[in-house]
C-alpha cells in the first residue's frame, strides 16, 4: 500500500483463518540492521549502496497513488531513519546523474530479492498477531490460493509519526483521489 510519508510507524497482522494450502508464509527485513551492515562493510559499493538510501531523493510514487519523493531512508527526530518500501522507485525529474541512481535501485532492489529468497519464513497461526515497527522493517510473504485465509490489519501512528489527513480512511490509496501539489 502506498501510503507516502503518512504510512503508520506501527503494524500489527492477525490471523484468524491461516491458508490451508501451506503457501501465504512471512518474512521480515529489519532495514535498519541491514543498512548498519552495509555502512559496516568492507566493500566499497555496499558503503556506496547504505550512503545512497539515506542521501539520494528518489521518486516512490506507485501509480495512481499519493506521491513519494525522498530517499529511501528518511532520517528524522532523534537519528531514528524511517525505511520505506515501494515496487516503483526512479531517478526524480532533476536528478543530475539518473544512470547513477538507477544502478543504485537495481542494486537495492537485487539486495531485497536475494534476502527474500534466502530469509527464514514463518507462518501465522490462527490468533497469532505479527507487531511490528513498520519504520524499521519491510514486511512480505508468499503467495496463497487459498482465497479463505484471513488476516486482519491494523495500523497505529504514535506521536513520533506523520499523523495522516482523513485521506487515510482506507487502507487503498487508489480510492483517494492523489494530489499532485502533496
Amino acid at each position: 500500500f502506498a501510503l507516502a510519508d503518512g504510512a503508520p510507524d506501527v503494524l500489527a497482522l492477525a490471523c484468524e483463518v491461516e491458508a490451508s494450502d501451506g503457501g501465504g508464509a512471512s518474512f521480515v527485513v529489519d532495514c535498519g540492521r541491514l543498512h548498519a551492515a552495509l555502512e559496516a562493510s568492507d566493500d566499497p559499493a555496499a558503503r556506496r549502496l547504505a550512503s545512497f538510501l539515506v542521501e539520494t531523493r528518489i521518486d516512490q510514487t506507485e501509480p495512481g497513488k499519493l506521491p513519494c519523493h525522498g530517499p529511501l531512508g528518511l532520517r528524522g527526530e532523534g537519528g531514528r531513519t524511517w525505511w520505506r518500501g515501494s515496487y516503483c522507485l526512479a531517478p526524480l525529474a532533476s536528478d543530475p546523474e539518473p544512470d547513477a541512481t538507477l544502478a543504485r535501485i537495481a542494486e537495492w532492489q537485487a539486495l531485497l530479492r536475494d534476502l527474500a529468497e534466502r530469509i527464514e519464513r514463518f507462518h501465522l497461526r490462527p490468533g497469532e498477531v505479527l507487531l511490528a515497527d513498520n519504520t524499521r522493517v519491510l514486511h512480505g510473504r508468499d503467495p496463497y490460493v487459498d482465497r479463505g485465509r484471513l488476516l486482519w490489519r491494523l495500523w497505529a501512528w504514535t506521536d513520533a509519526a506523520v499523523v495522516p489527513d482523513n485521506a487515510y480512511a482506507s487502507s487503498d490509496t487508489s480510492l483517494v483521489a492523489a494530489e499532485p501539489d502533496r
